[in-house]
């Protein structure tokens, strides 16, 4: 998916199987996850869930492939794509959906431009009120 330079991956941010990390990752290209983390992902390009990865995160980026296990909400843009063996548990809106036989889906989806800013506007109206009572 990703053209390979040097022994990594040319502009991406990857997090390897093993490594367990916590927070807010935002990034400006394209994210390969092996590993696990919990909190939130968003990006403007491409989000790569590998067979060996667990997510517990909402994730927002243009394009969304899942191998391994994700809980939390999906949003992409262009495409979200489920493969045989992987698993979501969550809400996701994108404006096209692949999901290959094997793969395990358990929330509510979203289609179409519309849809997906629809349930990013909920998702951002969510995080101000959190933050709002954390502050009070």
């Amino acid at each position: 998916m990703f053209s390979q330079k040097e022994g990594g991956f040319a502009g991406a941010t990857v997090i390897a199987e093993g490594v367990k990390v916590e927070g807010n990752f935002k990034g400006e290209g394209p994210m390969v996850i092996d590993g696990e983390v919990k909190g939130t992902i968003v990006t403007n390009h491409s989000v790569e869930v590998g067979k060996s990865a667990t997510i517990e995160a909402n994730v927002r980026a243009d394009s969304v492939v899942v191998g391994g296990f994700v809980r939390g909400n999906i949003i992409a843009k262009s495409r979200i794509e489920l493969l045989a063996g992987s698993r979501v548990e969550g809400d996701i809106a994108t404006t096209s959906l692949v999901i290959a036989e094997g793969a395990s889906f358990n929330g509510k989806c979203a289609m179409g431009a519309t849809k997906t800013d629809d349930l990013e506007s909920s998702e951002l109206a969510r995080e101000t009120k959190a933050k709002a009572v954390k502050t009070s």
